[in-house]
């Protein structure tokens, strides 16, 4: 990233001795210079506040991009026509500024026209700008008014946090909520989401002292951006507050200071010698897989307790922490957690073994266990059952290698003990699924396999499983609850039939 030479001040420096573009240039190529409330500042000459964004935009040359706050589609506008090579929009938005400002149709439906518009005239496909509406708020919490507080929260909506999750964001643009700490919940939910190096850019940066009368957040804004870099700071390579961008009136009353935020690069190597395996294109590939389908599922998973079990050293425990969970991990070889701790100090992981009873005992209960790739590496599976029912306030996550048929039985097998990815005793299991699911009822009310596999060779469509040449693993995804779980995606039946989850993207 380029823009990584410079210091964040240097570049809106740069940008206020000569803006790239006018307001009234973006907008003519968006058809957005009328039709919607904020026409007079499309028009004005005044207005710097999108010319502004435009170049911070352009001088990260983003290919990912997430918004919060789409309004009448005007900053979506400015962000895309700066990023040449973009892969991905997400904009989300309460979906209720229309209504409030008297507009004749809903703002996110009035947005997603004019810039889809503009896509299909340039060859931009539409699935990779998208829209949603959705509240990015805790409970109880809406727009500055607090209204549109009962809208959907945007981690109840699968298909965004399948997105979200398997993404990471060049730059991420917030001009949600003002008013209360609005602000910093936003800034601190989609942080997680922003690729080491990337941008975060907020606005409307107003200092109460000037002004407390004329803007209803006025310190409110400011004072989230402050708390933001406080508890933040060991992650944030850069920031700045711009008082440059501009509105009408032309006077200190139209001044929109944005806030700027550069995340620190990654510096340090992702694994040393000898644990290649768990980032082969094989293991990112099935990884991917697992995750996106478990963001398919509905299941509330939003800042949870978590408890990760046969953890290796990386890939699960990224998705729970982009979802804002705490999370604390467990591996039973040590040479494992070492690496952990090595690449993320800031964890808590610890040895573990679950051939040994109460190994995980001393630990307290979490809302989410998690049991990803571990069964079936172990010659009592029974045992991790029962051990990790006593840790689990909630959901029990669990997903394994199984037999073909479901024959009521675990199925022993050798395996290699000197892979570190393979059984730590040199003993596993293929346990039937039928025996997964009488075993997880014993400690459960309620247990259910997932309607659709996830989107890899391992996950069978069909089950009794003929292997096909070069495929050696049947796998199937459980979970377990302490309360019933009303969801499409689940069935507490096994099934005959369980077809590959879809893409979202072609």
């Amino acid at each position: 990233m380029v823009s990584l030479l410079n210091s964040i001040k240097d570049i809106c420096n740069n940008l206020e001795l000569q803006l790239p573009i006018t307001s009234r240039q973006i907008f003519t190529e968006f058809n957005l210079l009328s039709g919607h409330p904020w026409e007079e500042t499309a028009k004005s000459d005044i207005t710097t506040y999108y010319p502004c964004l435009y170049g911070i935009t352009k001088a990260e040359n983003p290919r990912k991009i997430l918004e919060i706050g789409t309004a009448f589609g005007m900053s979506a506008a400015t962000l895309l026509k700066a990023s040449h090579d973009i892969e991905l929009f997400i904009s989300i938005d309460l979906g209720i500024y229309g209504d409030q400002l008297g507009f004749s149709s809903n703002n996110i439906d009035f947005a997603r026209y004019r810039i889809h518009s503009w896509c299909c005239q340039n060859g931009i496909p539409l699935d990779r700008v998208r829209f949603y509406r959705a509240n990015t708020q805790p409970a109880g919490k809406g727009d500055n008014e607090n209204a549109g507080e009962d809208i959907l929260r945007w981690h109840r909506i699968p298909e965004l946090v399948r997105l979200l999750t398997a993404h990471e964001f060049d730059l991420i643009f917030v001009d949600g909520k003002h008013t209360e700490d609005g602000l910093l919940n936003d800034l601190t939910t989609f942080w997680p989401f922003l690729k080491p190096g990337g941008l975060m850019i907020c606005d409307d940066l107003h200092d109460e002292d000037i002004y407390k009368d004329i803007f209803p957040w006025a310190g409110d804004t400011l004072r989230s951006f402050e708390d933001f870099l406080k508890t933040h700071g060991a992650a944030i390579n850069d920031s700045y507050i711009w008082n440059f961008p501009q509105v009408p009136p032309e006077s200190y009353l139209g001044l929109r200071p944005f806030g700027l935020i550069r995340k620190k690069p990654l510096l340090q190597p992702l694994s040393t010698p000898g644990f290649e395996m768990f980032n082969s294109p094989d293991a990112i590939k099935i990884n991917r897989a697992r995750q996106d389908h478990l963001a398919s599922l509905g299941l509330d998973l939003v800042a949870k307790s978590v408890l990760e079990v046969g953890a290796g050293f990386n890939w699960h425990r990224a998705f729970f922490e982009k979802l804002g969970c705490s999370v604390v991990s467990t591996d039973a070889r040590p040479e494992n957690v070492k690496e952990h701790l090595r690449q993320y100090p800031y964890r808590k992981v610890k040895v573990a073994d679950f051939t040994i009873p109460s190994t995980h005992k001393h630990l307290e209960e979490f809302d989410v266990v998690y049991c990803y790739g571990i069964l079936h590496h172990l010659h009592d599976p029974a045992l991790c059952i029962k051990e990790l029912s006593k840790n689990c306030r909630r959901l029990f996550l669990l997903e394994t290698c199984v037999n073909p048929y479901d024959n009521g039985s675990i199925n022993l097998v050798n395996e290699n003990r000197d892979n570190q990815n393979q059984s730590f005793h040199g003993i596993g299991c293929r346990p039937g699924r039928d025996w997964v699911m009488a075993e997880l009822k014993r400690y459960f009310p309620f247990v259910y396999v997932t309607v659709y596999q996830p989107d890899h060779p391992d996950f069978p469509s069909k089950w009794p499983v003929t292997l096909p040449p070069g495929v050696l693993n049947v796998r199937s995804v459980f979970v377990a609850s302490r309360v019933p779980l009303n969801l499409p995606t689940l069935s507490e039946t096994l099934l005959e039939k369980q077809p590959a989850l879809k893409p979202i993207l072609t």
